[in-house]
């Protein structure tokens, strides 16, 4: 065990089968955190009446109901129990359990039907070997956490002596890895569908390898907080006659898209949160929109393919500015559909190099979007087909009432200012934006331009200094209308940086203060994904995805919260904590888990809640599922606690920490910052 356990080597080992205390080496997994001990579940999925049970159990997984005697004879398959246990592999000479104690069996050579916690333990090493092709460098413990976490609770609620965590469950422990560990996926010819929502969590990276074929059911979705690495994928409709998927949401600037396939969505592609990422080498077609940019996003297209996307092939929302071709960034894109590039901008987009369809061009675009420089050939004639009069028109074309009330002065300055940034003049340009925030601080330029100053001290690789620059803005800005647009930019920082708590402890403070509610429906929509997909709180989500339907039913981020919503209710992901706070409305029957300050150097306090008396565990663990130190491990009364935690003695990085109580299990995030 200790050889196993020292070289990462995970031991799933079956609990025995005389319905007695937990055997040897499952009794391990008290002691070693790469042991896995497996009792049995019957064809009724519950506890098999054999199966020995105890602390060491950590989860169960059908071992079948068993076997009778009759006169000589011991049955695995015979009239009272048909079909009621695993059929397996067996010898394919004579073995010992065709004469198990002494009876005669009907056990035969080949295959055969067969019972106990040793039909139950390949279930789970399966799975374990799943989980692993997903991820070959997580620790044995980490496989061990993640199928405790996933399974299925059965009997009392929480872990009990006879299921432990549940009855395994390979569907939940293959997407809780995909969306919580850095994963890769596919392969040339491979398809991988998804019949639910998939979220790939703050930083955390999922790659899909070349030659994948991704399809999606039931109007889901993949909404990327982390990073999303394809190249050369087809993201796809798996029903494209009876079935529209609702696309790829990006919340975050690190992902990469190139030389992709994105069709039969609602939104090919829906950036928000102010994405500046790259993209080329895509062929968007048969979309609702091929793209959609929202949220003060300013993402760059070069070298794309579009075509028949119905409502238009680029569509950017007021508060946001792709680039779609200039001197040195984007253009020599392919825009073939009926409705092109379509935007509520105040000011200039920028769509140059670019070909229309023919030559000389006639696109059909907003009036606000400059196509000087068009190109004469097709640059990615493979991606693209010629103009179609059939596409579906859904709607008569987007409005810009926007631009028609702009002021001319302030949209020149922004002009100006965006075209510094993208001759890549990012110290001249960070000032010009600088000076329209100050200047124009109750106008929409204001904010545009203060996510362009963002976007520029990431330019200068100044990232590090957004979330003080920020703050400084705000401080010297107290009693002015920009101040809670500065306060949600500073909460879009604090989540994209891991500090999770933080941002839903801003955002709660700008619902209060902003009565935009142009601005609100950005900052509902980033409350309820951090809610969901950071912090697992069902119930906040559900309120704060609600309060945005109600405000902008139409807008595309309301649709995104209904998608996140029925998957919520389609999966059935809420865990035992949510279940009961959302039955009875009481936050007292609830774990609660949180520290401050975080980050922290050296030390932070750790603040919770027990809802029942009973025993109470606090651990905290490094991200390779090590448990670096045992704050708690004691009998407590209901109430709340706090407990300081040290890390003097532990390296800069991200830590987890994990609350068990009543039958609960909660796991937060904390960094060290040296």
């Amino acid at each position: 065990m200790i050889y196993a356990n020292t070289y990462n080597v995970s031991i799933i080992a079956a609990s025995g089968n005389s319905g007695g205390s937990v055997a040897y080496p499952a009794a391990y997994s008290a002691s070693y955190p790469n042991v896995i001990g497996v009792s049995a579940t019957d064809h009724n999925d519950t506890i098999a009446s054999y199966s020995n049970r105890g602390p060491q159990v950590n989860v169960s997984a059908p071992g079948g109901w068993g076997s009778y005697t009759e006169g000589a004879w011991r049955y695995y398959n015979g009239s009272q129990n048909q079909g009621r246990n695993i059929f397996s592999t067996t010898p394919n000479y004579y073995f010992n359990l065709q004469y198990f104690q002494f009876y005669y069996t009907d056990v035969a050579q080949n295959y055969s039907y067969l019972a106990g916690t040793s039909m139950a333990t390949p279930h789970v090493a399966g799975t374990a070997a799943l989980v692993l092709s997903l991820n070959p460098n997580l620790t044995s413990s980490q496989v061990r956490s993640i199928l405790e976490q996933t399974a299925d609770d059965k009997g009392t609620p929480g872990r009990d002596d006879l299921y432990g965590y549940g009855r395994i469950n390979a569907y939940k422990a293959l997407k809780y890895t995909l969306e919580n560990y850095n994963t890769t996926i596919g392969g040339a010819g491979e398809i991988v569908t998804f019949h639910e929502n998939i979220t790939v969590k703050s930083g955390v990276t999922l790659t899909i390898r070349s030659g994948t074929t991704v399809k999606f059911t039931d109007y889901s979705k993949i909404a990327v907080l982390g990073t999303l690495l394809a190249d050369g994928v087809t993201f796809e409709s798996a029903d494209p006659v009876n079935n529209t998927w609702f696309g790829i949401e990006l919340q975050s600037s690190s992902s990469q898209i190139t030389d992709c396939i994105i069709k039969d969505a609602q939104y090919g592609l829906l950036l928000v949160n102010g994405n500046s990422s790259v993209f080329s080498y895509n062929s968007f077609r048969n979309n609702f929109y091929g793209v959609f940019v929202t949220g003060f996003s300013n993402p760059t297209f070069t070298r794309n393919g579009f075509r028949q996307n119905s409502a238009g092939d680029v569509y950017g929302d007021w508060s946001s500015s792709p680039d779609l071709g200039f001197v040195y960034s984007g253009g020599h894109n392919s825009f073939r559909s009926t409705w092109q590039v379509y935007s509520d901008y105040s000011w200039l987009i920028f769509a140059r190099y670019n070909w229309w369809g023919s030559y000389p061009p006639n696109p059909n675009v907003s009036n606000n979007v400059d196509y000087a420089n068009p190109l004469w050939y097709d640059p990615v004639p493979s991606l693209s087909i010629a103009r179609s009069g059939g596409d579906v028109l859904a709607s008569s074309g987007p409005s810009s009432g926007l631009i028609l009330n702009t002021d001319p002065d302030v949209r020149a300055e922004l002009e100006r200012a965006t075209i510094l940034f993208l001759e890549q003049e990012y110290g001249k340009a960070l000032g010009a934006f600088e000076s329209i925030v100050q200047k124009y601080a109750s106008t929409p330029a204001a904010k545009r331009a203060l996510v362009f100053a963002e976007k520029c001290l990431e330019k200068l690789r100044r990232e590090s200094e957004i979330g003080d620059y920020l703050k400084g803005l705000a401080m010297g800005n107290q009693k002015s209308p920009l101040r809670p647009f500065l306060d949600y930019r500073q909460a879009v920082t604090s989540a994209a940086t891991g500090r999770f708590n933080q941002a839903v402890t801003q955002l709660a403070d700008v619902i209060r203060q902003t009565s935009d509610k142009e601005d609100l429906k950005f900052v509902l929509h980033l409350a309820g994904s951090v809610a969901l997909y950071s912090l697992n709180d069902q119930k906040q989500a559900r309120e704060h995805f609600t309060a945005l339907i109600n405000l902008s039913p139409k807008d595309p981020l309301a649709e995104s919260a209904r998608v996140a919503l029925r998957g919520l209710e389609a999966s059935g992901r809420e865990t035992a904590e949510s279940q009961m706070a959302h039955a009875t409305g009481d936050p007292s029957h609830t774990l609660a888990l949180t520290n401050y300050p975080n980050p922290f150097n050296p030390s932070t306090m750790i603040s919770y809640t027990v809802p029942l008396d009973g025993l109470v565990s606090l651990r905290v663990y490094d991200i390779l599922g090590r448990v670096v130190s045992e704050l708690v491990n004691e009998e407590k009364s209901a109430g709340r606690y706090q407990i300081r935690f040290d890390a003097s003695e532990l390296a800069s990085g991200m830590y987890l920490y994990e609350l068990r109580a009543s039958g609960l299990r909660q796991v937060q995030k904390m960094i060290v910052s040296k």
